[in-house]
């Protein structure tokens, strides 16, 4: 068995999203599993108007920029 060499790397940034598609947007189901939140919190968020959904034909879409945005935006937890 060979030895694994795994780098760990420290970064400012949010996560890399799992399942963003190849042209920058998330089906709503893509976000909520890439952010960890429920769908009917990414609704209650779009009601808001904290996040922005997108149509494309029948699909709803997060482009990833509106992603990033949401999140960069939640309120930093207090120590």
């Amino acid at each position: 068995m060979g030895i694994h060499n795994h780098a760990h790397t420290t970064s400012h940034h949010l996560p890399e999203p799992m399942a963003l598609s190849s042209f920058g947007a998330f089906s709503v189901a893509e976000f909520c599993r890439s952010y960890g939140i429920s769908r009917s919190l990414a609704y209650e968020e779009r009601r808001a108007g904290r996040i922005r959904f997108r149509k494309v034909g029948a699909r709803t879409l997060i482009l990833a920029s509106d992603a990033e945005e949401w999140a960069r935006a939640l309120p930093e937890v207090e120590r």
